[in-house]
């Protein structure tokens, strides 16, 4: 049974831990002004792109249909003119637009890409848009978790590029899709209302990301596995591109101590770089030699129709 004389200190302590439990603790309420907060990846191979954003509505908090008056009034042209709070002693009051809602919108790239042509590198970048009635401009910031734009500096740009809005199907919510996707091109667009924004995305050298992911890979676990060095000599092969590389590979599959596989495919990859390489005899002593490997008709049978449609 608890005293008086220890409720007392009891109820004191309960008291004073009370304010932390209002600073540490704050319930989950829904997202300032109905603006979801969504994201979309696309992958071009294996480079990934992402957009997490807030997606506001063309229709108020209030209820108002505010189709007709998003561009030039809700989202103003040029930079916007709005104080805030000081950061590093400097204010600046000219502000682009946050391309979304609430906290900052970010852009994140596992891999060196090419934005409408210039080179960004990997990372999380805060994206804004400066809008104009026929041209905008694309801001990639290195400032990617500061609050929405009140922060925004020009120093941190990490790339400014011209893009051109277009008529759009209505939608309305603010939206970004990937509109085109290939294996070494994609293309980034904003929706909203009416209008549509296209940001185009590209791999300067898709093979240079696959063989240097090799690179990376083969420094791994995956060492171990004679398959994975002819998968990697085979694409240097496929590709033109890396022979002499891919020739070092080839040999690790064939010969690394405790990993080395001396079969039919390793072989034959290894006289195919060789061939490639303008190493014609020992290429020719390499595939004579591959030939014992066979493992049936069916593999001898496949190896004659390549020749053949060579």
């Amino acid at each position: 049974m608890i005293t008086t004389k220890l409720s007392v200190p009891l109820a004191f302590w309960f008291l004073l831990f009370i304010p932390s439990l209002e600073i540490r603790a704050q319930v989950s309420t829904p997202p300032v002004g109905g603006s979801q907060k969504s994201s979309v990846c696309q992958w071009m191979g294996i480079v990934q792109v992402c957009v997490t954003y807030s997606s506001p509505d063309v229709v108020s908090p209030t209820g108002k249909n505010r189709r007709g008056e998003i561009w030039g009034k809700q989202v103003p042209y040029g930079m916007t003119e709005e104080r805030w709070l000081e950061r590093d002693g400097e204010v600046v009051t000219a502000k682009p637009w946050r391309a979304g809602a609430n906290e900052n919108t970010v852009l994140t790239i596992s891999h060196d890409v090419m934005v409408e042509g210039k080179l960004l590198k990997a990372g999380a970048y805060g994206l804004f848009f400066i809008p104009g009635e026929k041209e905008w401009e694309f801001i990639l910031s290195n400032d990617s978790k500061s609050w929405g734009h009140y922060y925004y500096n020009e120093k941190n740009d990490a790339l400014r590029v011209k893009v051109v809005p277009e008529k759009a199907e209505y939608h309305e919510w603010l939206t970004y899709e990937f509109t085109e996707k290939k294996l070494d091109s994609s293309t980034l667009t904003l929706f909203w209302e009416d209008l549509k924004i296209p940001v185009h995305i590209s791999l300067a050298d898709i093979h240079k990301v696959y063989v240097n992911q090799f690179k990376d890979e083969l420094a791994t676990g995956k060492i171990f596995y004679w398959y994975n060095w002819h998968e990697a000599a085979r694409y240097c092969l496929d590709n033109n591109i890396e022979l002499e590389l891919g020739l070092q590979w080839a040999e690790k599959a064939i010969n690394q101590p405790w990993i080395g596989n001396e079969n039919f495919a390793t072989l034959k990859t290894k006289a195919e770089l060789l061939q490639a390489l303008n190493r014609k005899q020992e290429a020719d002593s390499v595939m004579q030699f591959a030939i014992k490997y066979t493992g049936g008709v069916f593999e001898l049978h496949n190896y004659g129709r390549e020749l053949l449609q060579k």
